[in-house]
């Protein structure tokens, strides 16, 4: 399947042309797209939380360490401003797992 022509990461140093967002630590399923274009993608968490996220193009998710960084934010230090923080947070005192689909 050809790369969108808008896609960020074409022809930049070591990117494969295929990334369109990076650093989500361990994306459950295939993210969904809403009708009005939204990208939600289930990402499994770290220590107690599972996150959503809302993937924008070539947003930067961080991977371990933005749950890391998310999981220090709830416990009073400040998140990094370069990455993206999920839209949604979910304690594993509700779920262990997220997933999507």
């Amino acid at each position: 399947m050809p790369c969108p022509k808008d896609n960020p990461f074409v022809g930049k140093g070591d990117a494969k042309p295929e990334i369109w967002a990076y650093g989500s630590a361990t994306p459950g399923a295939s993210p969904s797209t809403r009708k009005d274009g939204t990208f939600w993608c289930a990402d499994v968490g770290q220590d107690i939380w599972e996150e959503i996220d809302i993937i924008v193009k070539g947003g930067n998710y961080g991977g371990a360490s933005a749950k890391a960084c998310t999981n220090s934010a709830r416990r009073g230090s400040e998140p990094r401003k370069d990455l993206i923080r999920a839209h949604l947070g979910i304690h594993h005192n509700v779920g262990k797992s997220i997933t999507g689909g």
